[in-house]
C-alpha cells in the first residue's frame, strides 16, 4: 500500500536536483553555505543542510531549504523569502534562525508570496538574549508548525502578520523582554507584543502565545532603583478583517517589570478591532522524521484524546486552508489528497506507526510529501499539525 502510494505521488512531481549545504564542505557536499546554493538551484529544487552555522538568506524562487537527518544548523538574519507565485510552494524546515554576530536581534521576513510558505520545525532567536522576529506580510498561504521564536531584544515583536494568512499549529511565539533600567536617561522600555495581527487571519491550533516581560527597574549603578515598564501584550489586533481563530491555543501577557515603582502586566489580549473566534474540539499532535532514506526504519507519532481513530492524509503540494465543517485547517491540496486510516490512539492517547521504503521510483531523485494527520471522535472530525516529509 505504502509503495503505491509513494509512486502515485512520485507520478505527480517533477523532477528535482538535490544541493547539498556543508559548512566544511565535506565529501558529497556541493556548496559551503546556504545562499550561493539557493542561487544557483533551479525552482523547485531541495536545498539539504548539514550541521553548521551559516550566513544570511533571501531567496526569491520556489525552494525546499531542510536541514538535514539530525542536522544542528542555523542561518544568520536577516532572511528574506519573497515573491513564491500562485501554484508555487517554499519550504523552510529543521532550522535555526538567529541574529548576526554582534546584533541585538534579527527579522525573518516573508512578503508578496500568493502562493504557499511552510516554515516547520524552526527556532527563531533565544529568550533574554537574541531574538528574531518573525515579519508575514501581503502573503495568502503561511503555514508554520512546531516553531519556537521570542522577538527581537529588547522588546520585540514575536511575530508580525500584516494583509496575510497564517496557520499556525504547535508553535510558541513569545514577545522579547523589554530593556532595563539604567539611569534617568537610559528607563526600562517595555515588553514586546507576542502576535501582532494587522488586517490579517490567523487561525491558531495547540499554540503558545505570550507578551515579553516589562523591563525591570532595579539594575541600575549604586543599586539604584528606578521606574520598571509594563509587560506587553500577547495579542494585539488591529483591522476590521484582523481575527484570531484558536484551537487548543494559550496566550498571556508578559509579566510587570519590577522596580521603583513596579509597572503593569501585560494584557492578554488587545484587540483594537478584529474578532477573536473559538474553534472547538480536541487537539491532535502528529510528528514523524523529516528526511527517509531507504531501508532504514521511521516512524510516524500521533497523540490525542484515547480511543480517537487517527487518519494520516499525505499530499503532493501543500494548499492550506480553513475548513468550516472540521473547525480546523486542512493543509493539503484537495486535488492529490490521499486518506490511510491508521489506528486508533491507545489507552496513553498516543499511536506510532514504524515504516520503511525501498527506494524512489527510477528517475527520481527526491519527492517531496506533505502529510497532515486527522482524528476522528466524539467532536466529530479535526485536523492536527502538518509535516513535509522528504524521501531521498
Amino acid at each position: 500500500m505504502r509503495v503505491l502510494v509513494f509512486a502515485l505521488l512520485a507520478s505527480m512531481c517533477p523532477a528535482q536536483s538535490v544541493w547539498v549545504v556543508d559548512a566544511l564542505l565535506g565529501p558529497g557536499s556541493d556548496f559551503s553555505d546556504v545562499q550561493p546554493a539557493a542561487d544557483a538551484a533551479a525552482p523547485g529544487d531541495t536545498i539539504l543542510v548539514r550541521g553548521g552555522n551559516y550566513g544570511t538568506l533571501t531567496v526569491a524562487k520556489p525552494l525546499h531549504i531542510i536541514a538535514g537527518r539530525g542536522a544542528v544548523a542555523t542561518i544568520a538574519t536577516p532572511v528574506h523569502v519573497s515573491g513564491i507565485d500562485g501554484g508555487q510552494e517554499f519550504v523552510i524546515q529543521g532550522l535555526g534562525i538567529f541574529p548576526s554576530t554582534g546584533s541585538d536581534g534579527g527579522v525573518f521576513h516573508v512578503e508578496d508570496c500568493v502562493g504557499s510558505v511552510w516554515i516547520e520545525d524552526c527556532q527563531f532567536g533565544l529568550a533574554n538574549i537574541q531574538g528574531v522576529t518573525v515579519h508575514v506580510e501581503e502573503c495568502d498561504a503561511v503555514t508554520m508548525a512546531r516553531c519556537r521564536g521570542w522577538g527581537a531584544f529588547p522588546g520585540g515583536t514575536g511575530l508580525l502578520a500584516y494583509a496575510s494568512s497564517l496557520h499556525l499549529f504547535e508553535c510558541e511565539i513569545h514577545g522579547q523582554v523589554g530593556q532595563p533600567f539604567t539611569s534617568l536617561v537610559s528607563p526600562a522600555t517595555n515588553g514586546g507584543t507576542g502576535l501582532h495581527i494587522v488586517f490579517s487571519s490567523v487561525r491558531a491550533h495547540d499554540t503558545l502565545v505570550t507578551g515579553g516581560a516589562g523591563g525591570p527597574g532595579n539594575r541600575g549603578p549604586f543599586s539604584l532603583c528606578g521606574p520598571a515598564a509594563n509587560g506587553g501584550p500577547a495579542i494585539l489586533m488591529l483591522g476590521t478583517s484582523s481575527t484570531w481563530s484558536h484551537l487548543g491555543s494559550t496566550w498571556v501577557g508578559g509579566d510587570f517589570g519590577a522596580g521603583c515603582p513596579d509597572g503593569l502586566a501585560g494584557s492578554d489580549e488587545l484587540v483594537l478591532s478584529g474578532s477573536i473566534v473559538p474553534m472547538s474540539g480536541p487537539v491532535y499532535r502528529f510528528r514523524a522524521d523529516r528526511v527517509r532514506v531507504p531501508n532504514q526504519t521511521h516512524a510516524y507519532h500521533f497523540d490525542g484524546p484515547i480511543g480517537d481513530s487517527v487518519v494520516l492524509a499525505l499530499s503532493a503540494a501543500p494548499a492550506p486552508l480553513f475548513v468550516p465543517i472540521i473547525e480546523s485547517s486542512l493543509l493539503l491540496d484537495p486535488t492529490t489528497f490521499l486518506a490511510i486510516p491508521v489506528g486508533a490512539l491507545d489507552a496513553s492517547g498516543s499511536l506510532t506507526i514504524p515504516t520503511t521504503y525501498s527506494g524512489l521510483p527510477t528517475g527520481v531523485n527526491v519527492l517531496t510529501i506533505y502529510a497532515q494527520a486527522f482524528g476522528i471522535g466524539a467532536s466529530g472530525a479535526r485536523a492536527g499539525a502538518g509535516q513535509v516529509l522528504t524521501l531521498l
